[in-house]
């Protein structure tokens, strides 16, 4: 039987069935956030049990920029510098105080560490300033942002032929697996960009900017977003100005970034090049060191080989894709970012795939939204989350 035209139906069955779509994309949505839910979950499970139950191995401080006057309870690896995850706890636990130290922790670069203040600021609004909280609750952030993700992508992909379980793919991107092992900013960022996103197809800009604008004070790359999108109606939609607001991300990162140059009395320095090579030399170069060292580099190799691999779908997908031209157009620029990147980016996965996240999941709805190209996505995605979790379950510390 032939499906009914909705724009032949009388007005009530047409109202009918498009509430009967939506109650089935949110039951979707809610089905998929639950999967994803449950799988971190599990990771995270696994993660505690292997330490006591004791969160702070999460925020993986080191006695470099974490000393004896932390918190108590609070694990310091010894001879370690740790990991960024213990600036984001030092501001979850006290986001305004300008001392050398505070929360045990110091921090090396105060403003490049305080940018990315959206996340922590989040911990501490919700731990009601109780320190003892803290290393849940930057735990819970990041777990509940990643069934957001799982969400937001069915939503964000539900005009675009996308199956809601393929989304599922996107909230498996394996360098959260790195994310939530270090109480790290990117599941929080991904899930405000993947909120304008849906607010960019529904027109609503105004709301869009701002999530932007939240998404750019939990991480500045999340402006590129922002960029694609604004270039992107600026050539090919009729009603151009009102897109200028998408500038407000920029106004708030670098004016965020200006008062801190200014509270910490440090010079202003808002772009530097020493972090980027010439296109793919820094990846090669580090490709070419992996070969021999070993166990790790085989494994770094393999991963770096998975950015790869998927960047070519991505990229022989762009044409026939349903993806919106701003999706596209951003994943384009993130591209460049990736293969850019300077060596030391290239030396760990916790440092490339970290960078890699919106390259993937832009590149993700690219990839999902073209038919040909959507079996594919998804096994890559799947099995990289797979070993992943695997490898950092059985064989990290």
């Amino acid at each position: 039987m032939a499906k009914p035209d909705e724009g032949a139906l009388p007005d009530n069955r047409r109202v009918n069935m498009t509430a009967a779509k939506s109650l089935d994309i949110r039951k979707s949505a809610a089905a998929v956030a639950l999967a994803t839910l449950l799988l971190y979950g599990a990771f995270v499970f696994v993660q505690l049990r292997r330490h006591d139950f004791n969160p702070t191995i999460f925020v993986t401080a080191g006695d470099e920029f974490t000393d004896k006057a932390a918190p108590a309870g609070l694990l310091v690896a010894p001879s370690s510098s740790g990991y960024d995850g213990q600036f984001y706890y030092r501001i979850a636990c006290d986001p305004f105080s300008r001392q050398p130290v505070a929360a045990g922790v110091h921090f090396d670069y105060p403003v490049y560490r305080l940018q990315r203040i959206g996340y922590p600021f989040l911990v501490w609004m919700l731990s009601l300033g109780n320190r003892s909280a803290v290393p849940w609750m930057m735990i819970a952030v990041n777990l509940v942002a990643l069934a957001g993700i799982g969400a937001a992508a069915v939503i964000a992909t539900r005009d675009l032929r996308v199956p809601a379980w393929s989304c599922l793919a996107l909230a498996l991107y394996p360098g959260f697996l790195l994310s939530v092992s270090r109480d790290l900013v990117e599941p929080l960022e991904v899930l405000l960009l993947m909120i304008a996103l849906v607010l960019l197809q529904r027109q609503r800009l105004v709301l869009a900017a701002c999530v932007l604008a939240l998404a750019a004070l939990t991480k500045e790359t999340s402006l590129l977003f922002a960029l694609g999108a604004l270039l992107t109606a600026l050539a090919t939609t009729p009603r151009r100005r009102m897109y200028f607001v998408l500038l407000v991300p920029f106004a708030a990162h670098f004016g965020w970034k200006a008062l801190l140059f200014r509270l910490w009395h440090l010079p202003m320095t808002f772009v530097t090049g020493e972090h980027f090579m010439l296109p793919f030399r820094g990846f090669l170069v580090r490709a070419h060191e992996a070969v021999s060292t070993g166990a790790a580099g085989r494994v770094v190799l393999i991963e770096m080989g998975a950015v790869v691999v998927f960047g070519i779908i991505a990229l022989l997908a762009l044409r026939s894709s349903l993806a919106p031209n701003a999706v596209k157009a951003s994943w384009l620029l993130y591209a460049a970012l990736v293969f850019l990147l300077g060596t030391e980016f290239w030396w760990e996965d916790w440092a490339f795939l970290r960078v890699a996240v919106e390259f993937t999941i832009l590149g993700g709805i690219i990839a999902l939204a073209s038919p040909r190209w959507r079996v594919a996505t998804q096994s890559l995605l799947a099995a990289g989350w797979i070993a992943l979790a695997c490898n950092v379950l059985f064989y990290r510390g």
